[in-house]
């Protein structure tokens, strides 16, 4: 982490040119397993536009265990087709699937139960789902969610976090976007939460960010930087559709964590790895003391943290570097 290299600021016009529309930006992805046959239909089907702003229709979302022995995502069919199922997709390519049951006394809360296991599902509130009662092969866990829309597509990326000089200290770090694009550079989909689970098995929720200074890229393309070149922080997960790329910037962020400040930075770039800059994250300064600011590269990063004393890496499942 100590090693910087400066990166010129001649970058803008690769990704302004690469920019493409994120509400045509699906969701879905193809899983291929020669042992197993996937259920689509919680993955593959369409939000049907009419149900875009109630309860029912699709949810997009991680699902982890507080071991972190299950670690995927998972797609939640509130009967978007007059159905009720889910499927997880872990990090190892395992396959979980489940079928619902609305209760009796509320039909907003569902009950989902598979071979692997249950969890109870509440979409009262369509715009903050709450998942309880999450047991996988016989572990307590966690299931966090957002409502996708059709115009307005959900996406999700595993992550994990590691301290640099205690491997015992990991565990889940994941992306979650509901699909808005409000006050985002190049249109790209807002970060919506950080999901993150500690190593004692407890999940602290980020939705709070920051908008941070851009010196890597002159949004304005005008050649200097001024109050407009800045953005919210950004996550846009390609959808596997011809020139779709993956993006995700949240510079300078902090947060509470259990008492004390979390300090966080991730910026990767498909766009930026085609142009000779893969498995490298991008950032504003180079943390030194004090720190220098500018447009700098860390090699082999795609995020950093610090907290209580700590300080150590996030990596990412999904092919960022294309």
């Amino acid at each position: 982490m100590k090693n910087y290299f400066y990166l010129l600021t001649l970058i803008f016009i690769t990704i302004a040119c690469s920019k493409d529309d994120s509400n045509t930006n699906e969701s879905t992805e193809v899983f291929t397993n020669t042992s197993t046959t996937i259920n689509m239909e919680a993955i593959d089907t369409i939000p049907e536009e009419a149900l875009d702003n109630t309860s029912k229709g699709l949810y997009l979302g991680i699902l982890v265990t507080t071991d972190m022995s299950v670690h995927g995502k998972i797609w939640i069919n509130v009967a978007n087709d007059g159905k009720y199922n889910a499927t997880v997709v872990t990090d190892s390519r395992e396959i979980h699937q489940f079928s619902g049951e609305p209760s009796s006394y509320n039909e907003l809360i569902i009950q989902f139960e598979g071979s692997a296991g249950s969890f109870t599902y509440d979409v009262s509130d369509f715009n903050n789902p709450e998942a309880t009662e999450v047991n996988i092969n016989g572990i307590d866990g966690y299931i966090q969610t957002v409502k996708d829309r059709s115009n307005q597509r959900a996406s999700a990326t595993l992550g994990t976090y590691v301290d640099d000089n205690d491997a015992s200290f990991t565990g889940s770090w994941d992306l979650l976007t509901d699909g808005t694009t409000t006050g985002t550079a190049f249109g790209y989909p807002t970060l919506t939460q950080v999901t993150i689970l500690s190593p004692g098995g407890d999940m602290y929720i980020v939705n709070e960010f920051t908008e941070f200074a851009f010196p890597c890229f002159d949004i304005n393309n005008d050649g200097s930087m001024d109050e407009n070149d800045v953005t919210i922080p950004v996550f846009h997960a390609a959808g596997g559709a011809a020139g779709d790329i993956n993006e995700f910037w949240a510079l300078d962020q902090t947060a509470m964590i259990n008492g004390a400040q979390l300090s966080y930075s991730l910026g990767q770039s498909s766009t930026l790895s085609q142009g000779g800059f893969g498995n490298t994250m991008f950032i504003n300064n180079d943390l030194g003391t004090p720190p220098s600011s500018g447009c700098f590269i860390i090699p082999g990063q795609k995020g950093i943290w610090s907290w209580n004393g700590r300080e150590g890496s996030v990596s990412f499942n999904d092919p960022f570097d294309n």
